[in-house]
């Protein structure tokens, strides 16, 4: 999809960015119960919590814009050289068209820039395909985990 453009949130548009995953995380990350979404918002990724670590530059934001933003990412660096992707996400008018593997690509080059080798992260398994052809590979499946559900761990040296 050539007419979106990728692009790093800076602190400048951060005020712009949160409304948006405030919306999304909302809305869409079905696997995750209301109850827990709520939780996440007022507490470990609240305005001020997550500014604080983005100002700290532990977090890279990454959105893809049209007229409105219709896809981001947020990866994280960690110690000991591993990278988290924390969210994805693509508006379901977009997905399928390329956007949210620009945006793994994207996370990735990040990752490496803080020293990264390893990019990680948790996921309840319905877009494990997407993630396999990107070259993750799936490094174990926690069985009936949170809420019941499987969940797998993916990882891959960057």
């Amino acid at each position: 999809m050539k007419e979106v453009k990728l692009k790093r949130i800076g602190i400048k548009s951060y005020d712009r960015f949160y409304p948006v995953f405030r919306r999304a995380l909302l809305t869409d990350f079905l696997h995750l119960p209301l109850r827990r979404k709520k939780y996440f918002l007022r507490k470990i990724w609240s305005k001020k919590n997550f500014k604080k670590r983005f100002k700290r530059g532990k977090i890279g934001i990454f959105s893809v814009r049209k007229d409105k933003t219709i896809a981001f990412i947020v990866v994280s660096s960690e110690i000991g050289g591993i990278s988290l992707l924390r969210w994805i996400w693509v508006d379901k008018n977009f997905r399928n068209k390329g956007i949210g593997k620009r945006l793994v690509k994207r996370g990735e080059k990040w990752a490496q820039t803080k020293n990264c080798h390893k990019l990680r992260f948790i996921t309840d398994g319905r877009n494990r395909g997407f993630y396999l052809k990107l070259g993750f590979v799936i490094e174990g499946i926690r069985k009936k985990d949170r809420y019941k559900k499987d969940f797998y761990l993916f990882g891959k040296f960057i």
